[in-house]
């Protein structure tokens, strides 16, 4: 099936003999398979006004701001006492841009009402003045940030051979990141934890309030910016570029927005055999919509009397990550996954229910998860070198398709990073037996099937919507909804495959983890002296 990754293959016994016992009454992961939409009723934004779009998103966002500010003050407290000077001048120039831009919001009106014109003009061009030359010291002039150092002079790069040439990694980051934390911080990491080149994108911040205001009118109106074009060309280049077979591209908070409007042009530009190389992640993403195109494809040819009704699907492989915690996530893919259900969300979706897996009674589990780095640490702990409670080398990472050699008990299986990391120290939440939201994929389907007839008749009557009833009575005399029934089908079986996996066995972004790097630290702790295995070749 799709939705399993073909480079981590099964474990042969039961997963959860091998898992370790969960502590938290709620699951670590919570899994919703991507949309099928075999009746091609989910309704893209196009369908609604953009002024109807942009109230209901502000009606939200402001219901959901004292949550955003809770947290983003939790989160400041918790790492407080790690944050570097520049990191804290930083924090400072944010603050100081936000109370700028919120002064000016709240007294616009009135001084607008009270003041002469060119009094209050010369006020709001102060305000302006001042908001533009603080963001001028967070955004750099260069709009696009490459970083290959990481994988260029660490020798398990050579093991890659060819792999790195054929490959394009882009990143573009979220809301109030400025592009000195992208260059010093951010890169580095990310290049560290996946061992390749990154050319980030960068979303240039100009305050809180105004990046918010920014971002409802771009998810609303689909209005494009100066970095949906750097990323529109550097994505066009790069599917179009023969010698690349994977283009990856990475998305942080308001960068899916960018990311799904780009994907929807890239569909008018680009051939889709093209862009079945392009594989999407994202993180807390706050999109309404991530729109491809849908329905239960057709058979394509015939044999032995038999039609094949499940051809390669020629598409982007899109995977999302949301931390439950997370308020950007819940205004985001999270909303549009569980309560839009009428909205074309393409992509399978990880929720994050509790951190790393532990109970969500500690410390760490009351934090929000809002950073890139929340969600990389949280996926791709760095094993801690003062943590290794084995006494005995771990048992060797076998080749994708091969089976992996019993490991000995009470320890658990290792097919990956995590699973390797998970004996070494932090333990990845991929690690955890997923949760299949059955409910909810479900419910999407039928939504879409009960969706069909409106869309045939033109969608002026909303109301007059199928009900389930009349739905299952019409199933059998139109054609679209049998379409939709074959993809509820198909929705059904996915859940089914992946019941009783753990996340690391669904998601293709663990297959780029740098386990080389992973497994060399933790050798030089036991004081083995032997060459770290060499990293198995992608396919």
């Amino acid at each position: 099936m799709p939705w399993l990754s073909s480079g981590s293959p099964s474990p042969q016994g039961s997963p959860r003999m091998s898992s370790p016992p969960q502590t938290s009454a709620e699951p670590s992961i919570t899994y919703v398979p991507p949309l099928i939409d075999g009746a091609c009723g989910s309704l893209p934004q196009a369908y609604q006004s953009p002024i109807s779009l942009l109230r209901s998103d502000a009606r939200r966002f402001v219901r959901r701001m004292p949550a955003v500010a809770r947290a983003g003050w939790t989160n400041y407290n918790a790492r407080r006492k790690t944050t570097s000077w520049r990191d804290m001048g930083e924090t400072a120039l944010q603050m100081i841009v936000s109370g700028i831009e919120i002064y000016t919001l709240v007294s616009i009106v009135p001084l607008w009402l009270c003041l002469p014109g060119a009094l209050f003009c010369a006020w709001l061009a102060l305000c302006m003045v001042l908001v533009m030359g603080i963001c001028r010291m967070l955004n750099a002039d260069d709009e696009v940030i490459r970083h290959s150092a990481s994988a260029a002079n660490r020798p398990e790069a050579f093991s890659m051979g060819p792999e790195l040439e054929e490959e394009r990694w882009i990143f573009i980051g979220g809301m109030g990141t400025s592009s000195r934390t992208l260059a010093k911080s951010t890169l580095p990491k990310v290049s560290k934890i996946f061992n390749r080149p990154i050319t980030a994108v960068q979303m240039y911040t100009w305050g809180l309030p105004f990046d918010v205001l920014a971002m409802m009118v771009q998810r609303s109106f689909g209005l494009s910016n100066s970095a949906s074009q750097t990323l529109y060309n550097q994505l066009r280049v790069a599917l179009l570029d023969t010698r690349l077979h994977r283009v990856v591209v990475l998305a942080h908070n308001q960068g899916a927005v960018t990311t799904s409007q780009i994907l929807s042009r890239l569909y008018a530009d680009v051939p889709s055999e093209k862009l079945a190389r392009l594989e999407i992640y994202t993180f807390g993403s706050l999109a309404s919509e991530f729109v491809i195109p849908v329905g239960e494809p057709k058979p394509a040819k015939e044999q032995n009397g038999q039609h094949d009704f499940v051809p390669e699907r020629r598409e982007p492989h899109i995977e999302h990550f949301a931390h439950a915690s997370d308020p950007w996530a819940q205004l985001g893919v999270i909303r549009s996954v569980k309560e839009d259900l009428e909205g074309r969300y393409c992509g399978g979706v990880f929720v994050i229910n509790n951190y790393n897996g532990k109970s969500t009674s500690s410390k760490k589990a009351l934090v929000p998860a809002m950073q890139l780095d929340d969600y990389l640490t949280c996926l791709f702990p760095t094993p801690a070198k003062q943590q290794l409670p084995f006494q005995q080398p771990p048992s060797p990472i076998s080749a994708p398709g091969s089976p992996l050699s019993p490991p000995p008990p009470p320890t658990p299986g290792v097919t990956g990073m995590p699973g390797f990391t998970s004996m070494t120290g932090p333990r990845s939440i991929l690690d955890s037996i997923m949760v299949i939201d059955r409910e909810v994929a479900e419910k999407r389907e039928f939504t879409a099937m009960a969706n069909h007839p409106l869309l045939t008749r033109g969608g002026k009557d909303k109301k007059k919507r199928l009900s389930w009833t009349g739905l299952g009575a019409m199933a059998g005399g139109r054609n679209g909804i049998m379409d939709g029934v074959r993809g509820l089908e198909m929705a059904r079986k996915g859940c089914k495959d992946c019941d009783g996996h753990r996340g690391r066995e669904v998601s293709w972004l663990v297959r780029y983890v740098n386990i080389s790097q992973y497994m060399m630290d933790a050798k030089d702790v036991m004081g083995m002296r032997s060459e770290s295995p060499a990293m198995t070749r992608m396919k």
